[in-house]
């Protein structure tokens, strides 16, 4: 089984908020095909990363999947679309084996 998680940004590239229901829409888009999907969003995390010598700041949700087999072209496409979408150089979409207990 694998964990797959979804960072989603709170603002586009130009600043512009990422509407509540944009997040929910791709909850329900990721529950339907996968059985399931949990957002972390009621305490938004704060990121920091660093580009050269500046520091950048983000807010964002996390989206959790859990998933029997990965699928990585259909999990790169959405990631793309994602990129695109919300106006993003780069978005990260992560994955972990996982073991239920």
């Amino acid at each position: 089984m694998h964990l797959v998680e979804v960072f989603v940004p709170l603002n586009r590239g130009d600043g512009s908020p990422v509407k509540p229901n944009e997040i929910q829409k791709l909850v329900r888009r990721l529950a339907d095909r996968f059985g399931g999907a949990t957002a972390f969003s009621r305490a938004p995390a704060d990121g920091l990363w660093k580009e050269s010598s500046a520091m950048s700041h983000d807010r964002i949700v996390i989206i959790e999947v859990m998933v029997d087999q990965l699928d990585r072209k259909w999990w790169t496409v959405l990631k793309e679309g994602l990129e695109r979408d919300l106006q993003q150089e780069k978005l990260v979409v992560r994955c972990a084996l996982c073991e239920l207990l």
